[in-house]
């Protein structure tokens, strides 16, 4: 058996079901836009986003020139519609990007409201990140931005202990703690900071916004999970599901999180059997299958990928 295949089995073994560095897997999908050739939400849940002057780059995502809306002919303007999941008890922005050039000015990456400006994550005249909240910003000791490299930011906010929880490629790097300032209106994702004039300048891909879900109880847990079966395990490409008549065709979702908590994949199963082909993206690994119920029953299980 191979040393590495060793080391993944026992991490299904060992590894905590609702412990990972950014666990979203007591979160529903509530938005996914792609952003690669198509302003479209994934899930069909959302208008499309706006994007003024930011034009389509293939795999790259969206690009975004760094001109302020308004100030220019080319000035671009990248935005969700308003999103209903911002202002749920628990909420989680997922973004992939991608840093044009350090210019030595200070930019928003990504800004959660127009008029408020109330979450984000910021870029600083001399290369530092800085995390934005309620207004304010506060940077981000002993780590620098590149340019030209693929960042994964997450940010998570929940009202039970009113903190935000910010992350960078799976690594937590700061929080924030107090309660949203905001109104009740002003629920949207954008490129822009319209308190300081400022719009980020580089490429967005994979934007993706998550409201909470039904809550986990062992009990549920238990009661669905005796009648959910997922294999092989491990496996070389992906996944059968079967479940049991009690809960078929009741709209089931299947979620699949990588070992740093981004989720990989999503859809939904039209009935009792479903074959799950991982993207050929993803890596050796390990990886969380997460189905959920409309009567809030959960189940989860840890999958070896080798490849």
């Amino acid at each position: 058996m191979k040393p590495l295949f060793k080391i993944l089995l026992l991490a299904v073994l060992f590894l905590p079901q609702f412990l990972l560095a950014q666990n979203l897997t007591s979160f529903e999908p509530a938005a996914h836009f792609p952003l690669k050739n198509s302003a479209a939400d994934l899930l069909g849940m959302n208008p499309e986003m706006l994007l003024i002057n930011a034009p389509f780059a293939g795999n790259d995502g969206v690009y975004s020139n760094g001109n302020y809306i308004g100030t220019t002919a080319d000035s671009c303007l990248v935005r969700t519609p308003h999103l209903a999941a911002l202002y749920d008890s628990s909420f989680a922005v997922q973004l992939e990007f991608k840093l044009d050039s350090l210019d030595g000015k200070n930019r928003p990456v990504v800004v959660c409201g127009d008029g408020w400006r109330y979450l984000g994550f910021e870029l600083r005249y001399d290369n530092k990140w800085l995390l934005l909240f309620n207004n304010a910003t506060y940077a981000v000791p002993n780590l620098s931005a590149e340019a030209g490299k693929w960042y994964a930011l997450t940010f998570i906010y929940s009202n039970a202990d009113s903190t935000a929880h910010f992350y960078l490629d799976g690594t937590k790097i700061g929080e924030r703690s107090g309660a949203l300032e905001r109104p009740a209106d002003d629920g949207n994702l954008s490129n822009t900071n319209y308190g300081s004039g400022l719009t980020f300048k580089g490429h967005w891909r994979e934007l993706k916004v998550f409201k909470s879900g039904q809550p986990f109880t062992a009990v549920s847990w238990a009661a669905f999970a005796a009648r959910v079966k997922v294999f092989p395990n491990p496996t070389s490409w992906g996944v059968c599901i079967q479940v049991e008549t009690h809960h078929a065709n009741t709209g089931l979702n299947v979620r699949v999180y990588s070992a740093d908590g981004l989720l990989v994949l999503h859809r939904a199963m039209d009935g009792r059997n479903c074959e799950l082909q991982f993207p050929e993206s993803l890596r050796t690994g390990v990886y969380q299958v997460v189905l959920d119920a409309p009567d809030g029953k959960f189940f989860t299980k840890s999958i070896v990928l080798q490849r």
